[in-house]
C-alpha cells in the first residue's frame, strides 16, 4: 500500500472521527435544548442576554451545525417559558450588559422575563457594567425586569436618554464627483437622504422626532413601573446620566453591588440549588399538544431568487417554505416571524402572494414582527390573518424609492471618458456614467407611480381600509408598534407568546396552552448537514465568495420598497 493511500486513509479515518464526535455533540446540544427530562433536582436557570441576540444566527463555517450554536431569540423566549413552567426551577439569573439585540428582540426578551416573574419566582440580573463611556439604554431597559438588579462595584449605569443620528452626505459626493438620481413616493422615504441631502430634512426631522418620541414615552414608563420611580424623577435622573453605582442604587436603579462569583455563590446558598444553563430546564412533560404551528424566521434584506436564508429573504425560499407548511398536514397554522427593512418590491410580493395562499387556503398565518417589518416587510405582512408588532418595532413605511448614483463628475476627474452606444432610447438607462434623461425619469415616474399605488392597494385590501386613508398613513412613513397599532396596521401589541394566542384564537382551540411552535423547517440533523456538504462539493473560502456577492448584491441592487437604517440608542 502506497504512502498517498495510507495518507488518504488516514485523512479519511480523521475526518470520520471528527464528524462522529461533533454529530454527538450536535445531538447533544440539540436533545439540551429541546427533550422534556426535567434536572434531577431544583435549579437557578441562567440565561445570558449580553450582546445580541439574533432572529435568525447568520450562517458561517459549513460545518458549524456538528457543535454547540449560538441560540436564536426565539430559542431564549421558549428556554425562559419553560423554565417559568418548571417547579425544580427556583430562580431566574440573568448576565447582561449595553446589549445590541434591537428594542424589537429587548421587548420580546423583557415580555419573558415579565412571565417568569408573573409565577412568582425570583429574577435576578448582574452587570459587571451597563455601558462603560457608550450608552446603555437597551440593556438597562431589559435589566428593569428583574426583581432585582446587581452591578460590579465601580460600574456605570449608562442612563442617557435616546438618541437618533441621521448622516448627510451629498457635500461629500458633490467633491468627489457623484450625482444621486433618486426618485420616491413620498416625501417621508428617506432611505436615500444620506445620499440626496446636504442636511436633514424638515419631513425626515418630524418623522423622526415622532418615532423618537414613541419609543421614549415607552422606554421612561416601563422603567418607571417596574422599579417604582416616578416618571418625572426618572427622567431628571436620565438628564444627568451616566450614572455611578452609588448614584444608581441611591436612586433605585439598582439594588447592590458585588462581583460576579459572589452573587452567583450567593444565590446558590440562598435557594439551595445550583445555577445551571436555562436550556436545561424543561417543563414538566405534558400533553402533547393539541395544534402545531410553523414557526418561520426571516431576517434581513429582502431579494428576488433562491438561497438558505442566512443573508438576507430570498423570496423563493420563503414563498416555498410557507408553501410547503400549507401543504404539510401536520401543520395547523403558520406564524412567520419577519425583522426586515424592506427590498425589493417583486421580491416582497412573491412571498405576500403565498402568503394570501395560506389564508386562502384556510391554514391561520400569522406575522409576528421583531425589531421592524416595514417597506418591503410591511407589504408581506399585510396578506395575512393577524398582524402583531411589539410596542418599538419599526412599522410602515409604505413607499417606493428607486436610485442610481451617476459616477460622470468623478469619471471626468479621473480622465476617463465612456462612449455610450445603444439600440434605443432607454438602453442606456441604467449606466452609471450619467444621470437619467427627462425621457427616464418620466417612464421611471409611471413605474414607481404603479407600485406606490398597489402597495397601497394591497393594504387597504388586507387591514379592510379607505385607500384615502392608507395614503394619510403611508407617504414612506415609519410608525412605532403602538402608532400602527392605534392606525389599524397592526392587531395587536406582543410577541411569539401572544402569536400563539392568536393562533389559538383562529383555530378556536380555546387554550394557547394546546399550541405549539415549532421551528419550521425543522433544523438539519448532523448527519443531514454532512450529507448536504458533501453533495455540495468542497469550497475552499468557506462560502466567502457567496457572502461578498451577497454584500455585492445588496450594495447595488436597486431596492425599491427599503426603508432607511435607523439605530436607536
Amino acid at each position: 500500500m502506497g504512502r498517498f493511500t495510507i495518507g488518504c486513509l488516514a485523512v479519511i479515518g480523521f475526518f470520520t472521527l471528527t464528524f462522529a464526535a461533533g454529530g454527538a455533540a450536535g445531538v447533544w446540544y440539540w436533545r439540551s435544548m429541546m427533550a422534556q427530562d426535567d434536572p434531577a433536582g431544583p435549579m437557578i436557570a441562567e440565561v445570558d442576554l449580553r450582546g445580541t441576540i439574533l432572529e435568525k444566527p447568520a450562517g458561517g463555517w459549513p460545518l458549524e451545525g456538528f457543535g454547540p450554536s449560538e441560540p436564536n431569540l426565539a430559542d431564549v423566549v421558549f428556554a425562559i417559558d419553560r423554565a417559568a413552567a418548571n417547579d425544580n426551577v427556583k430562580a431566574l439569573f440573568a448576565r447582561l450588559n449595553g446589549t445590541a439585540h434591537g428594542w424589537g428582540a429587548a421587548q420580546e426578551l423583557r415580555a419573558a422575563i415579565e412571565r417568569f416573574t408573573q409565577t412568582g419566582k425570583p429574577a435576578i440580573a448582574y452587570a459587571t457594567s451597563f455601558g462603560e463611556l457608550s450608552p446603555a439604554n437597551e440593556g438597562y431597559f431589559l435589566a428593569s425586569a428583574f426583581d432585582r438588579i446587581d452591578i460590579q462595584p465601580g460600574a456605570l449605569v449608562g442612563l442617557t436618554g435616546l438618541a437618533i443620528a441621521q448622516p448627510s452626505a451629498r457635500g461629500l459626493l458633490d467633491l468627489i464627483g457623484i450625482e444621486p438620481n433618486v426618485i420616491k413616493r413620498s416625501e417621508f422615504k428617506s432611505a436615500l437622504d444620506l445620499a440626496t441631502e446636504y442636511t436633514i430634512s424638515p419631513a425626515n426631522r418630524s418623522m423622526l422626532e415622532d418615532l423618537l418620541r414613541g419609543f421614549d414615552d415607552h422606554f421612561v414608563k416601563a422603567i418607571a413601573s417596574a422599579r417604582d420611580i416616578d416618571p418625572g424623577t426618572l427622567r431628571d435622573l436620565i438628564a444627568n446620566g451616566p450614572l455611578t453605582a452609588n448614584e444608581a442604587q441611591a436612586a433605585g436603579l439598582i439594588d447592590g453591588q458585588s462581583y460576579l462569583g459572589d452573587i452567583r455563590a450567593g444565590l446558590e446558598k440562598e435557594f439551595g440549588a445550583d445555577i445551571m444553563p436555562v436550556f436545561a430546564a424543561h417543563s414538566e412533560v405534558g400533553p402533547e399538544p393539541d395544534h402545531i404551528a410553523a414557526l418561520i424566521t426571516a431576517q434581513g434584506m429582502i431579494f428576488q431568487g433562491n438561497g438558505d436564508n442566512g443573508d438576507g429573504i430570498a423570496s423563493e425560499w420563503l414563498a416555498g417554505k410557507l408553501a410547503d407548511a400549507v401543504s404539510d398536514p401536520s401543520i395547523d397554522a403558520i406564524v412567520l416571524r419577519l425583522d426586515t427593512g424592506g427590498g425589493s418590491a417583486i421580491a416582497s410580493e412573491t412571498v405576500a402572494h403565498q402568503v394570501a395562499a395560506a389564508k386562502r387556503a384556510g391554514k391561520p398565518i400569522i406575522i409576528s414582527m421583531g425589531n421592524a417589518a416595514a417597506s418591503g416587510g410591511y407589504w408581506i405582512a399585510q396578506a395575512a390573518d393577524r398582524i402583531i408588532a411589539q410596542p418599538t418595532t419599526i412599522t410602515g413605511s409604505i413607499g417606493v424609492i428607486l436610485a442610481k448614483p451617476s459616477l460622470n463628475g468623478l469619471l471626468d476627474r479621473l480622465g476617463i471618458d465612456i462612449a455610450e452606444i445603444t439600440t434605443g432610447p432607454h438602453a442606456g438607462m441604467w449606466s452609471l456614467s450619467r444621470n437619467f434623461t427627462d425621457a427616464e425619469r418620466a417612464r421611471l415616474n409611471v413605474l414607481i407611480d404603479d407600485i406606490y399605488l398597489a402597495f397601497k392597494q394591497r393594504v387597504a385590501e388586507g387591514r379592510n381600509l379607505p385607500v384615502e386613508a392608507v395614503e394619510e398613513i403611508a407617504r414612506g412613513r415609519v410608525w412605532t408598534g403602538a402608532q400602527a397599532l392605534e392606525l389599524g396596521l397592526v392587531d395587536r401589541l406582543g410577541g411569539l407568546h401572544e402569536a400563539k394566542l392568536e393562533v389559538s384564537e383562529l383555530l378556536e382551540a380555546g387554550d394557547a396552552g394546546g399550541v405549539m411552535l415549532l421551528p419550521y423547517p425543522p433544523p438539519p440533523s448532523a448527519f443531514e448537514r454532512l450529507t448536504d456538504f458533501f453533495e455540495g462539493g468542497f469550497d475552499p473560502d468557506f462560502g466567502l465568495s457567496s457572502r461578498i456577492e451577497s454584500l455585492r448584491r445588496q450594495i447595488l441592487a436597486v431596492q425599491p420598497v427599503a426603508m432607511p437604517p435607523i439605530i436607536i440608542r
